[in-house]
């Protein structure tokens, strides 16, 4: 099979696909003006870097190659943002932490465009998005088991959409000015920087404008457990009767 094919394989396979309002009232999703275009999406990856992303169960690869999940994963990503018709805002969250265990932007939404009709700021972000995913890997990036605590996860990223506090621990790769390396600091973007600051707790700079742009999270999964978030009866209730461990993810969406 050829490494294309499978990529593309693994990139729909491991799919999980949320798609969330952008800031919009209902009745804005009725009003569109006849003929406007519509502005162009925000899709933010989760990638799963946990342990199993290091695995080859599936033996993907010929000629006795060892391709990891991960590193088909990170390919088939570079496949898509090298790939886009249309532009997009894209972005990209892994899992991090020992103390807050969740996920923590990696990159933040930019904005991106085919490279036929691409600004330089928009080249610029997809430069430097493939960069960072050419200089990961399933050795240097992983996360342990235990950080990947979904519905924290999930809480992560409406506090990044909303432009609140950030609860998981901060990584040391996590998208904030100055951070170097394969960082989109590191690969010298001085805009849509995801924090404010550089420690646990910093503030997030909310991607999301006003133009009632549709926002899409994709997960990519290596583990089939772990899917279903704990439902308290009330998740508003302090504990013992709501959440105890971790952030109160029912609440915080609705």
């Amino acid at each position: 099979m050829k490494l294309s094919k499978w990529l593309h394989m693994v990139f729909l396979s491991g799919l999980v696909l949320v798609a969330a309002s952008a800031r919009a009232d209902d009745t804005d999703l009725f009003n569109q003006p006849p003929g406007a275009a519509m502005p162009a999406p925000n899709i933010l990856f989760i990638l799963d870097n946990s342990a199993n992303w290091s695995a080859n169960n599936q033996a993907w690869g010929t000629n006795g190659e060892n391709v990891k999940q991960g590193d088909a994963e990170l390919a088939a990503l570079t496949t898509f943002a090298n790939s886009i018709t249309k532009r997009a805002n894209i972005g990209l969250m892994m899992f991090t932490g020992s103390r807050n265990k969740g996920g923590y932007v990696r990159y933040g939404i930019r904005p991106m465009a085919p490279t036929a009709t691409a600004t330089s700021a928009e080249a610029a972000n997809k430069t430097a998005f493939t960069n960072i995913l050419a200089g990961s890997s399933v050795n240097d990036d992983s996360a342990s088991t235990n950080s990947r605590v979904i519905p924290n996860a999930y809480y992560e990223t409406w506090q990044y959409l909303k432009g609140a506090t950030s609860w998981a621990d901060m990584d040391r790769k996590a998208d904030y000015a100055g951070n170097t390396g394969y960082t989109p600091a590191g690969q010298s973007l001085t805009t849509g920087f995801a924090y404010q600051g550089s420690v646990t707790g910093a503030s997030y700079n909310s991607p999301l404008g006003v133009d009632c742009a549709k926002t899409y999270i994709i997960y990519i999964h290596n583990n089939k457990t772990d899917l279903t978030a704990p439902s308290p009866a009330d998740p508003s209730a302090p504990p013992p009767n709501g959440y105890t461990s971790q952030p109160d993810l029912q609440s915080a969406w609705a």
